[in-house]
């Protein structure tokens, strides 16, 4: 990537402060994007993927701190916003990255990192090996994810009077979250469609709950009532929101919106989309310090009530008035 050009991608984003990360020895190339820090010590994500180049990981990791900026004022917790993206690289030695990276975290007073996208139970250990603020609750933080996730699955077909026991789901993604929504659907009667860009984990996934499994790219023009992303943020953007046939759109994603050109594209369109900044909510703060408890599933349930029937009463998505109400938040903090 021409220096000019990573230049032009850093000066386009809104962030507070974005590292560039390289340890050679461990083959590690890494992005930190550090979002909005008026409220309090940053809530990093952590996530490893594949990425096509530089641009694209930081362009992930700046989507991925916004939403946790959002969701942390959201959630009443007296914290900002950052994300950690490591490129999954085939050199790439976990063990001497992550205890690299948990150095390099302890600089940022305060800060704790919760687990995201390709994070696994045993890279976060070797950041709280190195003396990193690591969530220790991971299980526990991801189940209330789960159980949020189906709170707000639930408030979102009551808004169309409907069960969700009687509703069909197209699951965009079968990592591990994406699996335990999915077993919950699945349990609860649901007529379930999946897909992921890795079609043999896809295909373990559907054959175990007895689902349909359809190509990653044919996800989200199933004949469905709602569509649950649960995998890459961003990822619905104008190319995809014409092709969306689901009249609801919920899952574990945290961004899965491109911008909010699109959320406002599936509003006209008459689809209810219940914001992943607002979805991912559940257990945010569990086992964590950071200045607050967070929201019971009851008060999920309210926010997501709330921003639907204000989306309905004044025309605009609910993504808009979601961050509209993040953001009134963090100004009056700062």
């Amino acid at each position: 990537m021409a220096l000019s050009s990573l230049y032009r991608t850093l000066q386009a984003l809104e962030a507070e402060r974005v590292l560039l990360l390289s340890h050679a020895p461990a083959g590690l190339q890494a992005v930190l994007v550090l979002d909005d820090r008026t409220l309090g010590p940053p809530l990093i994500e952590l996530r490893v993927a594949s990425f096509t180049d530089a641009s694209a990981s930081i362009a992930d990791a700046a989507k991925s701190a916004r939403a946790m900026s959002l969701k942390c004022s959201l959630a009443g917790l007296d914290a900002g916003g950052a994300a950690l993206v490591v490129q999954d690289l085939p050199g790439l030695d976990r063990t001497r990255a992550m205890g690299w990276l948990s150095r390099e975290l302890q600089t940022l007073t305060g800060a704790w990192t919760v687990a995201g996208m390709g994070a696994s139970s045993r890279d976060m250990r070797l950041l709280a090996q190195g003396g990193a603020l690591v969530d220790p609750a991971q299980s526990p933080r991801e189940a209330a994810l789960t159980q949020g996730v189906l709170r707000c699955l639930t408030t979102l077909a009551e808004s169309k009077e409907k069960d969700l026991a009687d509703c069909s789901f197209a699951i965009q993604g079968a990592g591990p979250l994406a699996q335990r929504v999915a077993e919950a659907l699945s349990a609860m009667g649901g007529d379930l469609v999946i897909a992921d860009h890795d079609p043999g984990l896809a295909r373990r996934v559907a054959d175990t709950l007895g689902a349909r499994m359809v190509p990653a790219h044919g996800i989200w023009s199933c004949d469905v009532d709602i569509l649950v992303p649960c995998a890459q943020v961003g990822l619905i953007g104008p190319k995809i929101v014409p092709q969306i046939r689901a009249w609801g759109v919920c899952g574990a994603s945290t961004s899965p919106l491109a911008d909010l050109e699109s959320a406002e594209a599936l509003h006209r369109r008459g689809i209810i989309a219940v914001p992943g900044m607002v979805s991912c909510l559940g257990g945010l703060a569990q086992g964590l310090d950071m200045g607050g408890p967070g929201l019971s599933l009851d008060e999920l349930a309210t926010m997501v009530e709330d921003l639907l029937e204000e989306s309905q009463s004044t025309g605009r998505s609910p993504r808009v008035i979601a961050e509209e109400r993040a953001w009134e938040r963090i100004e009056l903090a700062g």
